[in-house]
């Protein structure tokens, strides 16, 4: 982050306990994975340079990058510079919290650039977002190399959104993109923040980027643990046992339950969310619906791995492995819930492997 803000590099950079700057080295060890952020990062030939030395009544070469920033903040865009200076000085922990804190946490903030103006009237509410713009740069982060080392830091290897593709990069390609949660257009002030960008696929990168409409916040937020995938059967059920070419006698959807310990308000908020998620934004409705085959695959592997199938084992093999672990190498996945964002289709496991559970439970009890 330090690379693409056009702040004093010794005001970002981390301190001992003196206050001095750590160098570079010292962070990093001899490595230097990433690339040394400097003062000056502004082209000072651009428009947008000369639009904010008139607005700051300033001369070009006048003033450091760092100086005309805080001017144009004071000036203009006066929520931001409280949140971020005092008496001047620019405070590292408010920078901090901007940069690595959720969005969500930070209020006073999440809002559009239009109501972090001064005033109506002051500047031009188009210029205004320019300029901030400019100042949280996403195409400075993006240019360096060391965007790739972030996303690979982050430790996010299946879309959050869709949980289906893998996003890792390696190292000669990136797989998968960063979507702005609150876009940078409408919000630059978060343009680089950590927590506003969210490793994605590029299906649900584009598909979300024509949307304005509310979602599950990834760092925050997710469809809750009870509400679980189920298969609702349509026309049979030879898919129970995972027969070849039953895929058209069921579906897949979101079996919901009953939000008993939310406000009305809380409801409202997390039923708009997941008819987004499922309809409008992502659609996962309809593309769920192409994994019925791999469904198919995960009643077939339990009708191979019944309770014949375990008991034959040694027992020796049956007590090395706890019924997770079992469950694990049955779909060849985790299908832990901290698990989901390095497994692909890691809810889906998880949720219809509760389902064929709640089958077996019932199976028994009308046995019994």
């Amino acid at each position: 982050m330090a690379s693409a803000l056009p702040f004093w590099k010794n005001e970002i950079l981390p301190k001992d306990k003196n206050g001095n700057v750590i160098q570079w080295k010292k962070i990093f060890g001899g490595k230097q994975e990433y690339r040394m952020p400097q003062d000056s990062k502004i082209d000072r030939d651009s428009v947008i340079y000369k639009t904010i030395c008139t607005l700051c009544s300033a001369k070009k070469d006048e003033k450091s990058d760092a100086d005309l920033i805080r001017l144009f903040l004071k000036k203009y865009v006066r929520k931001l510079y409280v949140f971020l200076y005092v008496q001047d000085n620019l405070q590292e922990e408010k920078l901090k919290i901007l940069l690595l804190q959720p969005i969500s946490t930070i209020p006073e903030l999440d809002c559009s650039a239009d109501n972090l103006l001064v005033e109506e009237g002051t500047i031009n509410k188009d210029e205004c977002r320019k300029v901030l713009s400019f100042v949280f740069s996403y195409e400075r982060l993006s240019s360096h190399r060391n965007l790739d080392r972030l996303i690979e830091h982050m430790g996010v290897d299946v879309c959050p959104c869709c949980n289906r593709l893998l996003i890792r990069p390696t190292r000669n390609q990136r797989t998968g993109q960063l979507d702005h949660f609150r876009d940078k257009v409408n919000y630059p002030q978060f343009a680089v923040s950590l927590r506003n960008l969210v490793p994605s696929c590029t299906v649900c990168n584009h598909k979300k980027s024509k949307q304005s409409k509310e979602i599950f916040y990834p760092y925050m937020e997710e469809i809750l643990p009870e509400d679980q995938f189920r298969t609702e059967p349509i026309g049979g059920f030879r898919y129970l046992l995972g027969e070849a070419g039953s895929c058209g006698e069921f579906k897949l959807t979101l079996k919901q339950t009953e939000k008993s310990g939310m406000s009305q308000q809380e409801r409202e908020s997390y039923q708009e969310k997941i008819e987004n998620t499922f309809g409008t934004v992502f659609d996962l409705e309809e593309l769920y619906q192409q994994q019925k085959e791999y469904v198919l695959m995960m009643f077939r592997q339990n009708a191979i791995w019944g309770a014949p199938y375990l008991e034959s084992l040694d027992e020796d093999v049956r007590t090395m492995f706890t019924e997770e672990e079992l469950d694990g190498i049955r779909y060849l996945r985790s299908i832990a819930p901290e698990n989901y964002i390095h497994t692909p289709l890691g809810r889906l496991t998880h949720d219809i492997n509760e389902e064929i559970k709640l089958l077996k439970q019932d199976a028994k009890k009308k046995y019994e």
